[in-house]
C-alpha cells in the first residue's frame, strides 16, 4: 500500500464514490476530530486489512469500518458459524488479529430484510455486527438484516456529506450509515478509556443501548453515547468540561421522527442544502445522546478510524 494525502481519493465515473464519501463523512459526523484513513480497498480488503495490523498502534486505530458485504449466512448444524470458514478463515483470522490489537472490524450487516441472519463478513463471529435504526420507531428498520448475534444497532437516515457528482448533501441509510456510526461511538470509548478491548467496548454499548424486539429476535440494543460513556466510566465520575460546541443546540428537540418544526436555525453549510433533510442533524444528535458527549469534551480526539472502501469524493 502507498500512504499519504490523495492516494485514496476521487476516481472519475466510479460508481462507489459517493457512497465512501458518506462512509467517511458520517464518522465524522459523530465522532468530529477523529482522524480518517481513508484505504481504497474494493478488490483487496485482505491486504487492506493487513496493513491496518501492521500500522495499529503507528496510527492509533480504534476501528475499521466496512459498510460492505455480500450473501448472508446461518449457523450450521454444528453450532458454528459457517461464515467463518468462507475463504479458508482468512477473514476469520484477520478480524482475530485486530481484536486481539484492540481495533473494532465494525461491519454492516447489510439490507436484505433477514430476520435470522446477517450479511458476510458482518456474520463472522470475531466482527461486530451492525444492524440499522430510525429515529423514532419502535423497531428495526424493515430493510435490515437481524440476528441473534448481532452485537448492536445504530442510527440510519440521516445527513452525513457531500458527493462530488451531484455536488449536494446526502442522506446515508441503511446498515451501511448504521455501521460507521459505530465506528464513531468506540473511537470515542477509546478516548475515554485508552485500554479498553473490543470486548469491553461492546459489552458497553449494549449495556447501555436502548432495548429494541424486533419480529423474531428479542433484546438488540440501540446505541447511546452519553449512556454509553457512563457505562465505561464506572466507577470512575465524570469530569465536566467544555461548554457545547457552536452550532449544535438542542433546545426544543424531541426523539420521536424530527421534522423542520422541532429545531430550528441549526443546519450544515449553506452549500447544497436541501430543505427536509439537513436541519434534523442536531436532533438525531441529541435523542442518540452525542452532543452531550462532545459537551463533555469527547469527540474521538487522538483515535483514527480505518474506512476500507474503494476511494473517497473528497
Amino acid at each position: 500500500f502507498v500512504i499519504g494525502a490523495a492516494v485514496s481519493s476521487y476516481t472519475p465515473d466510479d460508481p462507489y464514490n459517493e457512497h465512501v464519501t458518506k462512509m467517511a463523512g458520517a464518522v465524522l459526523r459523530w465522532a468530529p476530530e477523529v482522524s480518517i484513513i481513508s484505504i481504497k480497498s474494493h478488490g483487496n480488503h485482505i491486504a487492506a486489512l493487513d496493513w491496518v495490523i501492521a500500522n495499529a498502534s503507528r496510527f492509533r486505530i480504534a476501528a475499521v469500518n466496512m459498510s460492505f458485504g455480500g450473501n448472508w449466512y446461518p449457523r450450521d448444524g454444528f453450532g458454528l458459524l459457517t461464515c467463518d470458514r468462507i475463504f479458508n478463515g482468512v477473514w476469520a483470522a484477520r478480524f482475530s488479529a485486530l481484536r486481539s490489537l484492540g481495533i473494532a472490524p465494525v461491519v454492516a450487516a447489510m439490507n436484505d430484510g433477514q430476520l435470522g441472519k446477517v450479511g458476510w463478513p458482518a456474520c463472522n463471529s470475531n466482527a461486530v455486527s451492525v444492524g440499522s435504526h430510525y429515529l423514532g420507531a419502535s423497531t428495526v428498520r424493515v430493510d435490515s438484516n437481524v440476528s441473534w448475534e448481532l452485537s448492536v444497532l445504530g442510527p440510519s437516515g440521516y445527513v452525513t456529506s457531500t458527493n462530488l457528482e451531484s455536488g449536494s448533501w446526502a442522506v446515508n441509510d441503511g446498515t451501511s450509515a448504521a455501521a460507521p456510526v459505530v465506528s464513531a461511538l468506540f473511537a470515542i470509548g477509546k478516548q475515554v478509556k485508552p485500554t479498553a478491548t473490543v470486548d469491553e467496548l461492546v459489552a458497553a454499548a449494549r449495556a447501555s443501548g436502548t432495548k429494541i424486539d424486533d419480529v423474531m429476535v428479542k433484546d438488540l440494543r440501540l446505541i447511546h453515547f452519553n449512556r454509553f460513556i457512563d457505562e465505561l466510566l464506572k466507577p470512575t465520575v465524570r469530569a465536566t468540561a467544555p461548554v457545547l460546541k457552536p452550532g449544535l443546540s438542542t433546545a426544543g428537540a424531541t426523539c420521536l421522527s424530527p421534522s423542520t418544526a422541532e429545531i430550528k436555525g441549526v443546519r450544515p453549510p449553506t452549500i447544497g442544502f436541501q430543505p427536509g433533510t439537513s436541519e434534523f442533524q442536531p436532533t438525531w444528535y441529541h435523542c442518540y445522546g452525542a452532543s452531550k458527549v462532545w459537551q463533555d469534551g469527547y469527540d474521538g480526539t487522538g483515535w483514527s478510524i480505518a474506512v476500507l472502501d474503494n476511494g473517497i469524493d473528497r
